[in-house]
């Protein structure tokens, strides 16, 4: 705002100072109204996040609670030979495991060559069971260039090839990337000198190079039943199982036990009551009200906050039909609502629920009209994109445009009071020094008489 820069000339009128406090008067209502609106919709948009964040967390993790709530665990006989991992999907129940073999990548070890010797000229065609390529030596090639040929070709299908410098020479190694009986290595030559043909195999040629890994599949019977596979990991003979083979072992018989994993179970019960006591916690901070300082929080008396709060207590109030009667509601299984609307879990409660009915857990959060589902659907209008929380949040952004538009406005006209009062003043000034020269002028003349 514009200033005198000398106030009160010849009067002693500290206009400045009077103009600026009677603006501060004008403005302080104003203002007050204005900062009280911007912090009451700032606490809100604020108090609506932490509310939202809480809410998808509780329904991100009920999205996948049907798997955590019908654990499997896994025991092997005997770790060495082969360990197990299972899913929800696992039946329960014992097997006989017998690993007959592992699975094998194919390794062969060339004869030994001179380290320097040019190999010959011509084709060389190398094949991974199906896959294959060509190389083309116009001269003769050593076995270094060889085995760097073989490597920087761009359709190898995954042979490597390395040198090994023995007390006989050198030897070519070619070894396949992928294990398995149909991922065999050969070579064959075509043209140039011949030479090549020391570098030559397949079933019919088999003098050139030591099999020092066979191309094998694993075996492995399953109470009896044969199971191959090119790796040493058996994913599809047994739903939800994944046998991890280590050793061989045949004719020995190890049992594989797929049991209930109670501890996992109870684990993922404990955190869906975290989940939801963090929205219930969120719900209690941003709605109470604080008696003896008299202070609201920023969603105090919220309609919408209120029936999110009355929509999760009726949802797990209610009882899933179709459940086993001894675990068709939380408080069966243990969990019970505080005062606060908190939930609190029994272990000792849980663990008797779950001996009386061992499925109480999946059947009353799964399936359509479960506990799971109503929680959602209770949320579902709420943290959806464009759903409730993000409507509210749009409208208080669009207030906080219109205070800031209020604040200019209330600027601009402030400037123009001042200037207003500006001008009175400097007029009131002005004529206090006229009077005080009158009363000067009269004085003297009196004093004259």
């Amino acid at each position: 705002m514009s200033t005198l820069s000398s106030p009160g000339l010849g009067s002693g009128l500290d206009v400045a100072s009077l103009v600026q406090q009677l603006v501060s008067a004008e403005r302080a209502p104003a203002d007050a109204r204005l900062n009280r609106e911007q912090a009451r919709a700032n606490a809100q948009i604020s108090a609506l996040s932490k509310l939202k964040s809480a809410l998808s967390s509780l329904d991100s993790f009920l999205s996948g609670i049907d798997a955590r709530l019908s654990p499997r665990g896994a025991t092997s006989a005997d770790e060495e030979v082969f360990t197990a991992s299972v899913t929800s999907k696992a039946a329960t129940g014992r097997y006989d495991i017998e690993v007959q073999q592992l699975a094998s990548a194919h390794r062969l070890v060339s004869k030994p060559h001179a380290a320097d010797e040019a190999i010959g000229s011509g084709s060389l065609t190398l094949s991974l069971g199906e896959d294959s390529f060509t190389l083309q030596f116009s001269e003769s090639a050593t076995l270094a260039g060889i085995r760097d040929a073989i490597n920087a070709h761009a359709d190898n299908p995954g042979i490597s090839a390395t040198i090994v410098n023995g007390e006989h020479g050198a030897h070519l190694v070619l070894s396949s990337a992928e294990s398995g009986a149909a991922k065999v290595i050969t070579v064959s030559t075509e043209g140039g000198d011949g030479g090549l043909d020391a570098l030559a195999h397949d079933a019919g040629n088999t003098a050139n190079y030591t099999e020092s890994s066979p191309a094998a599949d694993a075996r492995v019977l399953i109470d009896g039943i044969a199971v191959t596979a090119d790796r040493n990991v058996i994913s599809d003979a047994l739903q939800g199982v994944t046998l991890n083979l280590k050793a061989a072992r045949p004719g020995e018989k190890l049992t594989l036990e797929v049991s209930r994993d109670r501890s996992a179970l109870e684990t993922a019960l404990k955190d869906f009551v975290n989940s939801y006591n963090a929205v219930i916690t969120a719900i209690n901070e941003q709605t109470r009200f604080d008696v003896d300082a008299g202070t609201a929080a920023a969603l105090t008396g919220d309609a919408m906050t209120r029936g999110i709060g009355a929509a999760l207590r009726a949802a797990i109030a209610t009882a899933t039909p179709g459940a086993d009667p001894l675990a068709d509601t939380l408080a069966e299984l243990g969990i019970t609502t505080q005062p606060d609307g908190r939930l609190k879990l029994d272990s000792e409660d849980l663990g008797k629920a779950l001996d009386a009915a061992p499925n109480g857990a999946l059947e009353l959060f799964g399936g359509e009209s479960g506990l799971a589902a109503r929680l959602r659907n209770s949320l579902r209008g709420y943290v959806e994109s464009e759903g409730m929380f993000d409507s509210r949040t749009e409208a208080l952004k669009k207030r906080l445009d219109q205070v800031r538009a209020q604040r200019d406005s209330l600027d601009m006209r402030m400037e123009r009071l001042h200037q207003t009062y500006l001008k009175q003043f400097t007029a009131l000034d002005t004529l206090l020094v006229q009077l005080q020269g009158t009363s000067s002028y009269i004085a003297q003349q009196l004093a004259n008489l």
